[in-house]
């Protein structure tokens, strides 16, 4: 699976640990990620609360917009190193009508082997649940 991760370098290693064994490609800014979307395929794209001096709203807005990456999966995180007051959760329902499949905040899971692996789960049954979704919307699906 082909990963776009954008978001701030700090939490690239854990991204590392939960995802590995999948091709993961960290952009740092909002011209390299839409540059990125439009030149190569992704299986998903994770967008970091605070990627950025642009918000992840306006990549997931833009990202919907391109033809070549409307129907990707996008799940939005808040890394755990990162001290701030916002909460992913005050913006799931917002981010959820733009269509984005999936809200993890990391502070709620500890950098563990126990911890990563539930946001893998988590990762994972959102991708597979895009998909099944986008099937059954196309008519292909069982």
């Amino acid at each position: 699976m082909r990963i776009l991760v954008a978001d701030v370098p700090e939490t690239h290693s854990r991204l590392k640990e939960i995802l590995v064994g999948f091709e993961l490609h960290f952009v740092d800014g909002m011209p390299s990620a839409l540059r990125s979307l439009k030149a190569e395929p992704f299986d998903l794209l994770i967008i970091g609360l605070q990627f950025d001096e642009s918000s992840m709203f306006d990549l997931v807005r833009q990202a919907r917009e391109n033809e070549s990456s409307r129907q990707l999966p996008i799940i939005c995180i808040r890394g755990d190193r990162l001290r701030s007051a916002l909460s992913i959760e005050r913006f799931d329902a917002s981010l959820r009508l733009l269509g984005v499949c999936e809200t993890i905040d990391f502070k709620d899971y500890p950098p563990t082997y126990d911890g990563n692996g539930s946001i893998r789960r988590r990762i994972l049954a959102s991708v597979m649940w895009e998909r099944d979704e986008a099937c059954h919307k196309s008519g292909t699906g069982g």
